[in-house]
């Protein structure tokens, strides 16, 4: 009985890992190690990988042109990194479960700025708003809103 236990605790780990494996693993070590994946939306990936999911240090490209690159945990955006968007805007800071998170800048490219904390991918918190004339509003910040401060 232990052995099929065993057995069946196996196969469905096998299972799992299969089902998370990126389309092709095109150079190295997709599964534990450093390697370079393509998945089947376009997008491709450089970096480390931690049981077939991106962990530690990698480039993610969007085949929408956005970029990413930065600390990975549990294949998701978790810890320092920055974020370029294909439409010209930038975020660098910390990120945590795929969302901004904890502190950050983030740069429209339209001039505007925001320096402060994040929370759930939102500005939350401490933070300076820079209008592209220059005008500042610095103070606290809920849910991406400025409350004043």
């Amino acid at each position: 009985m232990r052995i099929g236990m065993t057995m069946f605790a196996f196969v469905v780990a096998l299972l799992v890992a299969c089902a998370t494996q990126p389309k092709e693993c095109v150079d190295g070590n997709c599964i534990d190690g450093k390697g370079k994946a393509k998945y089947n939306s376009g997008d491709h990936y450089v970096g480390e990988f931690k049981g077939t999911q991106r962990g530690g240090q990698g480039e993610y490209n969007w085949k929408t042109g956005d970029l990413y690159k930065g600390a990975w945990k549990d294949g998701k955006r978790s810890g320092s990194g920055e974020y370029k968007y294909s439409v010209g805007d930038v975020y660098k800071g910390d990120f945590n479960n795929d969302n901004r998170h904890g502190k950050g800048t983030y740069t429209w490219k339209s001039g505007e700025k925001y320096e402060g904390e994040w929370k759930d991918g939102k500005m939350d918190g401490a933070g300076t708003y820079t209008a592209p004339d220059g005008t500042k509003r610095t103070g606290k910040f809920e849910k991406g809103r400025y409350i004043g401060q």
